[in-house]
C-alpha cells in the first residue's frame, strides 16, 4: 500500500498573498511535486519537505478573492518501496478574503424615540465587536447584541436635540479571514 494523507490543512491566515499549507503522510515519501496537486483559483509555490519526508509545506497564491481548492492527485507520490498513493486526498477548501468588513447600514437617520434603537448591519460575519468599540456622540450607547454576527442592535439614549452620532473605532473587529475594519461614523438626527 502506498502513502496515505493523514493531514491536509492551511497553517495560517487566509487573507494574505501566500497562504501556508501543510500536508502530512503516514510514511516517508518521495517525488512530490507541485504538479501533483490540482488547484483552483491559485497556484502552489515554495514546496519543501521536512527532514523525514513525511510532512510537506507550501504556499498557495490565490488569483482572486473567493474559494480556493487544492487536492493531491492519486498515484502522484511514492513511498521508499515505489508504492504510489492509491487515492486522491480530500479536497482542501478555504475562502481567500482580503476585503475588510464594512457597515452596510446604520438602521436609522431621523427619530424622536428615546432610547433610539440602532441597527448596524455588516457585509459579512464579524467578531470582536464590543460596546467599548463604539462611541456615542451626543448620547449614551447601551445594550449591544447580535444573533448572527452580521446584524447588531443597540440603544442610543439621552440624545441632544439635533445631530448626534455613532462611531466605530478602526481595527476593533475582524471578519472570519482576519481582516480588520476601518473607522466608521454615522449621524442621527433627533427631533
Amino acid at each position: 500500500e502506498g502513502p496515505v494523507v493523514t493531514s491536509f490543512e492551511t497553517a495560517g491566515a487566509t487573507n494574505v498573498a501566500n497562504i501556508p499549507v501543510v500536508i502530512t503522510f503516514d510514511e516517508k515519501t518521495k517525488s512530490l511535486e507541485t504538479a501533483d496537486f490540482t488547484v483552483t483559483n491559485g497556484m502552489i509555490e515554495n514546496l519543501s519537505a521536512t527532514s523525514d519526508s513525511t510532512t510537506y509545506a507550501f504556499d498557495v497564491v490565490p488569483q482572486l478573492e473567493g474559494e480556493v481548492t487544492i487536492q493531491l492527485q492519486e498515484m502522484s507520490v511514492e513511498d521508499g518501496l515505489g508504492n504510489s498513493n492509491a487515492n486522491a486526498s480530500e479536497v482542501l477548501s478555504f475562502f481567500y478574503d482580503t476585503t475588510p468588513p464594512m457597515v452596510l447600514s446604520s438602521g436609522i437617520d431621523t427619530t424622536n424615540v428615546n432610547p433610539a434603537p440602532i441597527t448596524l448591519t455588516f457585509n459579512e460575519q464579524v467578531s470582536g465587536l464590543e460596546l467599548e468599540d463604539l462611541t456615542g456622540f451626543g448620547g449614551v450607547l447601551s445594550n449591544l447584541s447580535t444573533v448572527d454576527s452580521i446584524t447588531f442592535t443597540l440603544d442610543f439614549s439621552d440624545p441632544v436635540e439635533g445631530l448626534n452620532g455613532v462611531g466605530l473605532l478602526a481595527n476593533t473587529i475582524t471578519d472570519l479571514a482576519g481582516n480588520s475594519n476601518g473607522e466608521v461614523l454615522y449621524w442621527i438626527e433627533f427631533e
